[in-house]
């Protein structure tokens, strides 16, 4: 149970706070993060929140913990995502245009991707949107069903942290909000992550969509 606490945590982060396992016990996150760390696809977001989290702690436990994931890590070749707690807070200049609606049956979604230099934080991301869910899309991506690029050979999991935080939007503007996210995701990048994906020009857009964001790209609103 206690991994999918953690995912529970994850899935249900809101964004006014930077700790979605603060609740959790130190064991918890160890054991876990650990058992993550075991599959052919580690779950290197869970891994990086678990790591943020045990270093607020000061007891020795933590200590003993956060050296136990990073012997792990290394391990198997992984490494925390240096960027993920900093980009998260990208996300902050969104906004959700429309009136939430039933109806509505496009999800976009975040895919972590291996491949980059260490000077990009080595993982990246690619920023899609499906009429299936994620996990489909997830799954066609690896069996290289209409993948992105790179993405069958690196692909690594999908970023549940990252993506849009209203649930689905409306068709019609898919690829707006598309680009909106991939947008968020690249303020601030000079180190990563890298963003991949379909995105419209901002100079498309809608007139007065997304303004807060637009004004952190420093891009010129339509009116």
């Amino acid at each position: 149970m206690t991994l999918s606490h953690l995912h529970d945590a994850i899935e249900n982060w809101g964004l006014n706070t930077d700790r979605p396992f603060s609740s959790l016990e130190t064991n918890q996150i160890e054991n876990g993060t650990m058992k993550c760390l075991t599959y052919s696809k580690p779950d290197l977001e869970l891994t990086t929140l678990a790591l943020a989290e045990l270093q607020y702690r000061t007891r020795r436990l933590a200590r003993i913990a956060e050296a136990n994931i990073n012997q792990r890590l290394h391990q198997i070749n992984h490494k925390p995502i240096p960027w993920l707690l900093r980009v998260r807070k990208n996300i902050k200049t969104l906004t959700f245009e429309d009136e939430p609606n039933a109806n509505y049956t496009i999800s976009l979604y975040v895919i972590l991707r291996d491949g980059y230099t260490d000077q990009n934080g080595r993982y990246g991301t690619y920023v899609g949107q499906t009429a299936n869910t994620p996990e489909h899309r997830f799954e066609e991506h690896m069996a290289g069903i209409n993948a992105g690029n790179g993405l069958q050979k690196n692909g690594l999991q999908l970023m549940r942290s990252l993506m849009w935080p209203w649930q689905k939007v409306p068709g019609s503007k898919r690829l707006y909000y598309e680009s909106a996210l991939h947008k968020a995701l690249e303020i601030g990048n000079v180190s990563g992550p890298k963003v991949s994906g379909d995105v419209v020009p901002t100079d498309e857009w809608p007139a007065g969509f997304q303004l807060g964001l637009l004004d952190q790209l420093s891009v010129k609103p339509l009116h």
